[in-house]
């Protein structure tokens, strides 16, 4: 997989010295450099080990939490998308009742969901609207404020995303 970040690195700067109107013969010795440094200097290996295969098997995980977990994930995408996200907490504690938690391990899921859910949306906002004062491009700061909120997630149950599949109230210390 390397060797694709390594020809990836050499096409996006062939064609970044394309657009700056330079002929294609100069784009093709940029790009091949571009392409022979990310390799040699392990600038791929790293993009591949440290990015790639994390963000992959993450996206792995939480297909295979969905489709473990379909009523959860039905209930919790309907809330989303009608923006009733008040309810995520209350699906939490439901799901954790349903497991066979009592009713102080649902409202404990509840609460860590809801305190979960706010502090993701205030990191989110503060840390977008600080990177944009401090000049960074407005589209990545939205975006690392939206990976800010993500946590959320793992925040509303209180576990990381490898120990989605067993229950909040049921896990002892």
């Amino acid at each position: 997989m390397p060797p694709l970040i390594a020809a990836a690195a050499g096409v996006a700067a062939g064609a970044a010295v394309v657009s700056t109107g330079a002929a294609v013969a100069t784009a093709v010795v940029v790009g091949t450099a571009a392409a022979v440094i990310t390799h040699e200097s392990g600038a791929a290996d790293f993009v591949y080990e440290e990015i790639a295969k994390p963000v992959v098997k993450g996206i792995g995980d939480v297909i295979k939490y969905a489709v473990d977990n379909p009523i959860e994930t039905i209930a919790k995408v309907a809330a989303v998308a009608t923006g009733q996200m008040w309810a995520i907490p209350l699906i939490d504690g439901a799901k954790t009742l349903a497991q066979g938690g009592n009713l102080g391990d649902a409202l404990k899921a509840a609460a860590i969901s809801y305190v979960g859910g706010k502090l993701g949306n205030v990191a989110g906002k503060y840390v977008s609207t600080g990177l944009r004062q401090a000049g960074v491009n407005a589209t990545v700061a939205n975006i690392v404020g939206a990976v800010l909120r993500v946590p959320q997630r793992r925040s509303s149950t209180g576990r990381t995303p490898s120990r989605l599949s067993r229950p909040v109230g049921l896990t002892r210390r």
